[in-house]
């Protein structure tokens, strides 16, 4: 009778995990605000960013890119150009000479500020990182 009372417990434990997990992820693919990396383009003087947002987000005025570590300390701010209005696609143009990122710190996570919100930027389905070598050093 108690094997059976704890396998039950350990399996009502797990769907409980699985449907957290499963609940988690679609608030956050679907709830919150975020942006989708479509491109970064790098010539000899300056690197690209092209970042799709939501409507709403777009027709903000001041939205800048962020660098910064997981605690939240920021290395760089780029303000962003809205080209494409259609298409909600912001450019953010950095001077590679304009590289602040520190060489200590080995991995930088990047999101958007609107005002004073945050909002985290995922990769887009048709981005792909191999294409793009710049910041995958040695020392970034």
């Amino acid at each position: 009778m108690f094997d059976f009372a704890k396998k039950v417990k350990r399996k009502v434990s797990r769907k409980l995990k699985t449907e957290k997990q499963k609940t988690k992820e679609y608030i956050i693919n679907n709830l919150l605000s975020y942006g989708e990396l479509m491109d970064i383009k790098d010539d000899d003087s300056k690197i690209v960013f092209k970042i799709k947002v939501e409507n709403k987000l777009a027709n903000h005025q001041n939205i800048k890119l962020l660098f910064h570590t997981k605690n939240g300390e920021v290395f760089q701010q780029v303000k962003g150009v809205n080209q494409e209005k259609q298409s909600n696609v912001i450019e953010f143009i950095i001077s590679k000479s304009d590289i602040l990122l520190p060489p200590n710190k080995r991995t930088y996570h990047v999101s958007l500020l609107t005002g004073k919100k945050r909002i985290r930027v995922r990769f887009s389905d048709s981005f792909v990182h191999e294409d793009f070598q710049y910041f995958l050093s040695n020392s970034h």
